[in-house]
């Protein structure tokens, strides 16, 4: 009988403590973890746009994560953290108020081992070297953001987007028994915002060499290749200096005090290409190259032989 009685009580003792764990899972109120709001994702104000262009433009943020715990990075393994891009108002790009775009991604590895590309895409947090822990046990996730090249016109991009953080922090976790959890189910709303600036870059040759001639009459008019690559859309002048030696006309010099007029044309002699008259362009992010003209300009005056040279600036405003 007493034998008996042992077992029973061992039997009593096993179903007891199985009922006591069982009894703290079921009963426990969930609590929740929240998400501070996000800093924006500033690309900066003054980027160039040949930068834009050229290169991928890469900036961070960070969402820091508040339980009712302390939270620790050791937590992660089992945390089954994860983001989702739950909406943006532009589709994952940004974009200014002519209608141009740049697409983006976002990720919390800064090598962008992962990313989030487009609306419903969603990455799982495993690598616990990411994350750090702040003031108040709060567990801060760094989030990456950077953007495709493009070829961009001046003006502010922008676009709105809706992350959707999900995970769950236990005490212990055993198999699928965890302990006193927190979950975190919250959707936070983020910015990310660029400003493109406009820029223009001019080619012209070091020196533009109109050959040899015995007479004025005989120098062909030579072309001056003028390359200019401006900020798409951008509007541009051209325009050309007087030169060092400049009287009624252009003039070049032998140094000696003798002159040879000459003068440059805009493509295909439409007008003399000065200040006064520069050549417009638009821009179009890439080089174009115009094709000024240089001609001698015959005045009855009989030069001196030697060598003649001038010094002119040509210059692209926008």
């Amino acid at each position: 009988m007493s034998a008996t009685r042992r077992g029973d009580s061992s039997v009593k003792q096993i179903v007891g403590l199985f009922l006591f764990i069982l009894s703290s899972i079921v009963n426990t109120a969930y609590a929740a973890c929240s998400v501070s709001a996000l800093p924006n994702f500033e690309f900066g104000l003054e980027v160039e746009s040949f930068m834009a262009q050229s290169q991928m433009l890469t900036t961070n943020s960070y969402a820091d994560i508040d339980c009712n715990r302390s939270l620790e990075l050791g937590l992660l393994p089992r945390a089954n953290l994860r983001v989702q891009a739950a909406q943006s108002v532009n589709g994952f790009v940004m974009r200014n108020i002519l209608g141009d775009e740049v697409a983006y991604q976002i990720s919390p590895d800064p090598n962008f081992s992962v990313a989030l590309v487009t609306v419903g895409d969603e990455v799982m947090v495993t690598d616990a070297n990411l994350l750090s822990i702040v003031s108040g046990g709060n567990l801060r996730l760094p989030l990456w953001a950077r953007t495709n090249t493009a070829n961009l016109s001046e003006g502010l991009y922008t676009d709105s987007i809706l992350l959707h953080f999900r995970g769950r922090f236990c005490d212990l976790s055993v198999t699928t028994i965890c302990l006193n959890p927190e979950y975190l189910d919250i959707q936070v709303s983020v910015q990310l915002q660029l400003g493109i600036e406009k820029a223009c870059v001019i080619d012209v040759p070091d020196t533009l060499d109109l050959g040899q001639a015995a007479d004025v009459q005989d120098v062909s008019v030579t072309d001056l290749p003028i390359s200019v690559k401006c900020t798409t859309r951008q509007n541009f002048q051209i325009s050309a200096g007087l030169g060092l030696h400049a009287a009624q006309n252009r003039r070049l010099a032998n140094g000696e005090g003798s002159f040879i007029d000459y003068e440059i044309w805009q493509p295909n002699n439409a007008e003399r290409l000065s200040s006064e008259t520069p050549l417009a362009g638009n821009g179009t992010g890439f080089f174009q190259t115009f094709n000024a003209q240089v001609e001698v300009i015959d005045n009855g005056t009989i030069p001196e032989v030697g060598a003649y040279s001038d010094q002119v600036v040509v210059t692209v405003s926008f």
